[in-house]
C-alpha cells in the first residue's frame, strides 16, 4: 500500500495519511472560524468552522497541504467527525458559559457519505453535547452530490426533516449548478467567490441574476469572497442576504475572532433576532412583483420605482434599505433618511403627522395600507407592507409611485405593458374623457366584461355600473363623484390635486366590499379613474 501511495503522493502527504489517527488522538487539530454577516443588521449570524494542523514536525499546516491526501486515500471522514465533534463540544462550552452562540457551519465531502451514515453520526454527536439542529448546519459541495444522488436526496431530506438547515457550497463553481438546485431542495447557497475576483458590468449582472433566482425558490443568499467596500456595497444593493470574507475577518480561532468582531463592532445575533431578519430575507428586491413573496399574489411594480424597507420602532423610523431610485426620492424632498423624510413631510404639509401615524398604524395592524398624497405637484401614491416583527419593532417594504409622471403620456403610451406594471396593484384603470362623454379601460383585475381599450359612452358605462355594480345604498354617491358635468371641476377645487371615495361594490363572489375610487386629472380635459380595495 505505501508504494502505491508513493507513486501519487510525496513522503510527507504519506506521512499525514498514517498519522491522522495520532493526530486526532493526541488533540492536534486545532478549529478556526469564519463569522458570517447579515447584510442588512451587519451583525453576526453564524460562523464557518474550519480546521488547521499543529503538527509535531511540520508545525502550522492549512487545509490545502493535507486534505488532498486524506480524501484521495478515504480517510478524510475520520476528521470530518472530528471537526464536528469538537465544533458541537465548543456549542456546549459556551451555552454552559452563558456565552452567545450563532449557528456554526461544517463541510462534508463526498467520501464522508461514501464512507459512513453521517445523518446518524452527526445525530449522536449533537444529542451527546446538546447541540440543537438548527445551530448546525450542513454544507455540501455540488461534486458531492452529482456523484451519488439517490444517497443524497434522501440524506439531504433527512438532515432538513430532522431540522438542520442544508447549504449547497460553492454554488456556480461546476457545471452542472442549475441542473442540482432543481433536484435537490436547499435551504441556502454559497455562491462561490470567483464571481467577486473582478466587479466588472458582466459579473455583476451574473451575480444579480443568481441572486433573484435563489429567492425565487426561496433560498437564502450567501457570497463568500467579499473583501471591499464597493463589493458589500453592491451585495446589498442587490438584497444579498449574507455575506463572508477577509473584509470582515480572516479564519480565526475563537477567542481572537470575538476580540477582533467586538473591535470592528460587530455583535451577535440573537435567536429572537434571527426569525426576524428571515422574513425579511424572503423579499426578492429584483422582482418585478417583490411584494407577493407573503401572499402568493403577483403584483409587479415598474422598474424605476422606489422601494426600501422601513423599520418601525416606537415613535423611531429608520431605512434598513433603500434602493437608488428610493435615496433620489429623499433627496428630492431634502432628507436623508425615514425621520427625516417624515419631518419633511409634515413640515411641508405634504402629510399630517396624524395621516403617517394612521399610514403606519394600519401596516402593522391590517398587515398592509396605502395612502395618497402630493410632492412638488406630483400625485404619489405609497404603499406598505409588514414582513416581519419583534417584540415593538416593526419591519416594513414600502414602494412609492409618482403617478403624475407616469400619467403625463399619451394614452398609447400607457398601454404598453412596462408601464401597466405600475397599475397592477389595482383593480381598475380607466381614461375618462367627460368633454368627449369617452370611457376607456386600460387596465382591470376585477370580474366585469368591460372591453380592454375601446372607446365606450361615459354617462351609459357609469349609469349600467351604478346598476348592476354598486350596493343600492351607494348608487347616488357613486354616480354624484363620477359625474362628467363636475368631475374635472371638483379635481381642480381639491386641495389635493385629487378626489376620493369609497364605494360598496360587487365582488366575483356575490358579495359587496368597499373600494377606494381615485380620481385624478392627467390633463388635456383627461381624467384617470383609479380602483383598488379600501383596506389596503
Amino acid at each position: 500500500m505505501i508504494n502505491d501511495l508513493r507513486n501519487i503522493f510525496s513522503n510527507k502527504e504519506i506521512d499525514f495519511v498514517f498519522h491522522l489517527e495520532k493526530a486526532i488522538e493526541k488533540n492536534e487539530f486545532e478549529l478556526y472560524f469564519q463569522p458570517i454577516i447579515h447584510s442588512i443588521s451587519g451583525s453576526l449570524c453564524g460562523f464557518e468552522a474550519l480546521v488547521r494542523w499543529h503538527h509535531p514536525t511540520l508545525g502550522f499546516l492549512t487545509p490545502p497541504q493535507f486534505l488532498i491526501p486524506l480524501e484521495e486515500t478515504r480517510q478524510i471522514y475520520h476528521l470530518d467527525i472530528h471537526v464536528i465533534e469538537k465544533v458541537c463540544q465548543w456549542y456546549e462550552e459556551q451555552v454552559n458559559a452563558g456565552r452567545p452562540v450563532v449557528p456554526v457551519s461544517v463541510n462534508l465531502s463526498r467520501v464522508d457519505f461514501e464512507s459512513t451514515d453521517m445523518f446518524r453520526v452527526i445525530e449522536a454527536l449533537t444529542e451527546k453535547y446538546h447541540m440543537p439542529h438548527n445551530m448546525l448546519n450542513i454544507e455540501i459541495t455540488e461534486s458531492a452530490i452529482s456523484d451519488n444522488a439517490d444517497l443524497m436526496h434522501t440524506t439531504i431530506d433527512r438532515f432538513r426533516e430532522a431540522g438542520h438547515q442544508v447549504w449547497m457550497d460553492d454554488f456556480g463553481s461546476g457545471y452542472s449548478s442549475l441542473n442540482t438546485l432543481k433536484d435537490f431542495e436547499f435551504d441556502q447557497i454559497k455562491i462561490d467567490m470567483c464571481f467577486l475576483s473582478d466587479m466588472s458590468p458582466r459579473s455583476k449582472k451574473i451575480l444579480r441574476s443568481m441572486i433573484s433566482m435563489a429567492k425565487d425558490i426561496s433560498m437564502i443568499t450567501l457570497v463568500e469572497g467579499v473583501e471591499t467596500d464597493e463589493q458589500v456595497a453592491f451585495l446589498k444593493s442587490i438584497g444579498c442576504d449574507r455575506m463572508q470574507g477577509y473584509y470582515y475577518s480572516k479564519p480565526l480561532p475563537y477567542s481572537p475572532l470575538v476580540s477582533h468582531l467586538t473591535e470592528k463592532g460587530i455583535s451577535f445575533e440573537s435567536e429572537e433576532d434571527r426569525k426576524y431578519y428571515h422574513m425579511i430575507n424572503r423579499i426578492n428586491l429584483l422582482s418585478p412583483s417583490p411584494f407577493s413573496f407573503a401572499c402568493g399574489e403577483v403584483r409587479h411594480l415598474d422598474k424605476g420605482i422606489p422601494l426600501a424597507i422601513l423599520e418601525v420602532k416606537g415613535d423611531e423610523c429608520s431605512f434598513i434599505y433603500t434602493d437608488d431610485e428610493f435615496k433620489e426620492l429623499l433627496e428630492s424632498i431634502g432628507a436623508s433618511d425615514a425621520s427625516g423624510g417624515i419631518q419633511r413631510l409634515i413640515h411641508f404639509g405634504i402629510l399630517s403627522k396624524k395621516e403617517i401615524d394612521t399610514f403606519l398604524h394600519d401596516t402593522i395592524s391590517k398587515g398592509e395600507s396605502k395612502i395618497t398624497f402630493k410632492v412638488n405637484g406630483d400625485l404619489c401614491d405609497a404603499r406598505a407592507m409588514l414582513v416581519s416583527s419583534r417584540q415593538d419593532c416593526y419591519a416594513m417594504l414600502l414602494s412609492v409611485n409618482n403617478f403624475t409622471q407616469r400619467l403625463d403620456i399619451s394614452h398609447e403610451q400607457l398601454i404598453d405593458q412596462s408601464l401597466m406594471n405600475i397599475y397592477s396593484m389595482y383593480l381598475r384603470v380607466s381614461i375618462l374623457r367627460p368633454e368627449k362623454n369617452e370611457l376607456i379601460t386600460v387596465f382591470k383585475n376585477d370580474h366585469y366584461d368591460l372591453p380592454m381599450d375601446e372607446v365606450l359612452d361615459y354617462r351609459k358605462m357609469t349609469e349600467r355600473f351604478a346598476q348592476i355594480g354598486v350596493q343600492q345604498s351607494d348608487r347616488i354617491a357613486y354616480l354624484d363623484f363620477i359625474d362628467p358635468d363636475t368631475i374635472e371641476r371638483r379635481i381642480m377645487e381639491s386641495k389635493n390635486g385629487f378626489i376620493n371615495t369609497k364605494i360598496m361594490t360587487l365582488d366575483e363572489d356575490g358579495k359587496y366590499s368597499k373600494k377606494m375610487y381615485l380620481a385624478v386629472s392627467a390633463g388635456n380635459h383627461e381624467v384617470t379613474l383609479l380602483v383598488r380595495y379600501a383596506n389596503l
